[in-house]
């Protein structure tokens, strides 16, 4: 970003700053999304999950929020705010995993929840 270039921020919708006020250490009120390949040519054009994550890197520039992180305005005077992250990394964002045999369903929820108790790391997009 040149000297001279102010960074770009947004408040948080009301909803949005709700959900982050409600949140606790043993409460997260974040959001994951789960799509499961059992097999490469189930996909469209045979990508896979790595296809997958090839079109989100092609595109997410199309979409600034999801670069974007939260920050906090000093003495909670209004709502946070969204910032631009100059150094969003994808690979942060994306998993791949692959379910030991039998791979059912009981399984991937495991995974899941286990997955989803982390709490989000805020300093992230």
């Amino acid at each position: 970003m040149a000297a001279s270039a102010q960074p770009f921020y947004e408040p948080l919708s009301a909803r949005d700053a709700w959900f982050l006020y409600a949140e606790r250490a043993h409460t997260p009120l974040d959001l994951g999304t789960v799509y499961v390949f059992e097999d490469e040519s189930q996909v469209p054009g045979g990508r896979g999950a790595l296809g997958v994550e090839e079109t989100i890197k092609e595109r997410i520039h199309l979409v600034p929020r999801y670069r974007q992180r939260i920050h906090r305005v000093p003495l909670n005077l209004v709502h946070p705010v969204w910032v631009d992250d100059p150094h969003f990394d994808l690979g942060a964002h994306v998993r791949r995993e692959v379910l030991a045999p039998p791979g059912d369903g009981a399984t991937l929820r495991r995974l899941v929840m286990r997955i989803l108790a982390r709490p989000l790391d805020m300093r992230r997009p």
